[in-house]
């Protein structure tokens, strides 16, 4: 809903004569003209009249908004209603909406195979964004068997189109030599469409690639982008992955391990990506009453990956964790993306909630305590940004794509107060973290 706002006296005149087009765009143009984003009733009325009359780009666009409406109007079941009516009707928005909420199972019944190709569907009609959560699902096995050359493919593809994600994500692949020949060359060429077209964590990669090359090199990543940079074909892998994932245990008491390589660089891009515009002040259950406030101790802004915000890579990586901290799903809360900037801390505090304030009592019905903490580095950080154990003397510092766990319980299910842990100060550049709680019950679920 972008361009010049229409004539709506014009429009009105033409949806008069009840015309789904003529209802449809007097619906948009109403829309664009409130203030706040809020959706007129007049507007609302017309979109459903349009959409129960078979229009797609109007059971899309309500579709849409109950994903996006706040507290009782966030209504995912009757945005996948929707979403159905408009894919049924050939709408490649639609498939790819609805793609999304059968991958993640929100609002519908999971069903990944169904979703993938809604997600191919949507790609195949020429809807941009559907390529790179294809290349997604090929690349992790969603829906079929994991088929990276594919992936590799319809990242090609994407980036054809101008696609700041894929070009990223293409980078990753000639940096690392995942589906193509590892080439520094073409990996900052790369980096440097991804970062023109602003997406996060191009522009550090960018200086990262820039200083390890010599100034022949930086002259034929140049010439890579303006000869519109001719690509390789994607093939297997012929050596092992030197990226692969493993664990190191770090810690007895507290139980604290560090997972390598769990995420890859492109899902920390993503989430970052998906944070940006989301970002508020950090806040902490307060000490005195069951309410969010902002603490002289904290000093970060942060964002909950809720449901109207997640996608189909917000959700594999939750199940990721979870698989990894062997609990169910359910039981994590929203993945928290936090930012620190130069002098931004995060003082000493438990990640448990106290069972000795009475603060905590209807949070520890609800689902029960915190039992594991799961926190992901997302970005390199040039100085600064530890994660500290004082009680122990542990400091972990940040690594793109690890996973700190440790247990802020004893098997017994006492808190562990070892657990006491700090996000030291960044001192340079800035810090991307991402954060899942594991919860002892499905915390959604009532008394």
């Amino acid at each position: 809903m972008t361009g010049p706002t229409p004539d709506i006296d014009t429009l009105r005149k033409a949806a008069a004569t009840g015309t789904t087009t003529a209802q449809f765009d007097l619906a948009v143009g109403l829309i664009k003209r409130h203030p706040g984003g809020e959706i007129p009733e007049e507007a609302r009325k017309l979109l459903h009249e349009a959409a129960d009359s078979g229009y797609p780009p109007a059971q899309t666009l309500i579709g849409r908004m109950l994903l996006k409406s706040a507290g009782s109007g966030f209504d995912p079941g009757g945005a996948a209603r929707r979403f159905m009516q408009a894919a049924d009707n050939g709408d490649a928005e639609g498939r790819y909406h609805l793609a999304e909420l059968l991958a993640m199972g929100l609002g519908t019944e999971r069903d990944t195979a169904r979703a993938l190709k809604l997600f191919a569907a949507a790609a195949d009609a020429g809807f941009g964004p559907a390529f790179c959560q294809l290349a997604y699902c090929l690349e992790h096995g969603i829906g079929r068997h994991a088929d990276p050359v594919a992936a590799t493919k319809c990242l090609q593809a994407a980036a054809a189109r101008g696609d700041g994600r894929a070009w990223f994500e293409l980078g990753c692949r000639y940096q690392t030599g995942s589906t193509l020949p590892v080439d520094e060359t073409k990996a900052l060429a790369c980096y440097s469409v991804a970062s023109r077209a602003r997406y996060p964590e191009s522009e550090p990669a960018v200086t990262r690639l820039r200083i390890n090359l010599d100034e022949p090199a930086r002259g034929r990543a140049a010439e890579h982008i303006r000869s519109s940079l001719p690509w390789d074909t994607p093939a297997e892998p012929a050596a092992p992955d030197r990226c692969a994932a493993k664990t190191e245990p770090l810690s007895e008491r507290p139980c604290v391990r560090l997972h390598h390589n769990l995420v890859n660089p492109g899902e920390c891009a993503h989430l970052v990506a998906i944070a940006h515009r989301h970002l508020r002040p950090s806040s902490v259950i307060s000490h005195v009453a069951t309410h969010m406030a902002r603490p002289d101790y904290r000093s970060s802004e942060e964002t909950a990956l809720s449901d109207h915000i997640r996608d189909v890579v917000v959700d594999n990586i939750e199940r990721r964790l979870a698989a990894k901290a062997q609990h169910p799903v359910a039981h994590g809360e929203p993945l928290m993306i936090l930012h620190y900037r130069p002098g931004d801390e995060y003082k000493q505090h438990n990640d448990f909630f106290d069972p000795a304030n009475p603060a905590n009592q209807t949070i520890l019905r609800h689902g029960g305590q915190r039992i594991i903490s799961m926190l992901i580095y997302l970005n390199e950080v040039a100085g600064g940004g530890a994660t500290e154990f004082p009680k122990t003397g542990l400091s972990v510092p940040p690594a793109p794509g690890a996973v700190l766990e440790f247990h802020n319980v004893l098997p017994d299910g006492e808190v562990d107060r070892l657990s006491l842990h700090a996000g030291a100060p960044v001192t340079e550049g800035e810090k991307w973290l991402a954060t899942l709680w594991i919860r002892e019950r499905d915390w959604r679920q009532p008394d």
